[in-house]
């Protein structure tokens, strides 16, 4: 199977026509019998938007307001085209995807309204867990700090790519971290 990109896309808007509008449009996701790829590939047609897999969906209509979250796999990149499409036929709602691909060792956040995009983060993988997702950038360190561990000394570790690109205080409490790791390993 080709690299993924896992895309968590949530369409919201407060405007009580394109609210009604949506919640009417994306129905379908309610409706397990229907593919929601296909039926969205025909709402929303685009050129180069492949996705292989649509995982989660969830639709909400309250307060005259919509949110729609769709979530799935996308080969190799964020399902950008789409979300400019979409935007564009819906200028009073916000299209949002927070996107990871970890083989490629990327996520970011990326954001359109109006027809316009309005925010792209982009980060390496470690970089966005740590912003995005706390307890899994905890476990990824321990991951790292446990295969540099073994087989690194404090001085080796400090030369490593993924020890250079934190600041000051990271790399204080990271080398604190791979010490007491160390000790803890060679210890028994």
């Amino acid at each position: 199977m080709a690299n993924h990109c896992n895309n968590v896309i949530t369409i919201t808007s407060s405007d009580l026509e394109t609210s009604r509008k949506l919640n009417e449009e994306f129905s379908f996701l309610l409706d397990e019998n229907i593919d929601a790829f296909e039926a969205i590939k025909e709402k929303y047609p685009t050129e180069y938007t492949h996705w292989f897999d649509i995982a989660h969906t969830e639709i909400g209509f309250e307060n005259n307001s919509i949110h729609i979250l769709i979530e799935g796999d996308t080969n190799w990149s964020p399902i950008e085209e789409f979300m400019e499409v979409f935007s564009e036929k819906n200028p009073l709602a916000v299209i949002e995807c927070m996107y990871e691909e970890p083989g490629c060792n990327i996520g970011g956040n990326i954001v359109y309204r109006d027809g316009f995009k309005i925010l792209d983060d982009h980060y390496e993988f470690l970089e966005y867990l740590r912003i995005f997702d706390e307890e899994r950038y905890n476990n990824e360190l321990e991951y790292i700090f446990d295969g540099y561990t073994e087989s690194l000394t404090l001085k080796e570790f400090k030369k490593t790519l993924t020890f250079k690109r934190y600041n000051k205080k990271e790399k204080y409490k990271f080398a604190n971290l791979f010490k007491a790791k160390r000790k803890k390993l060679f210890k028994n």
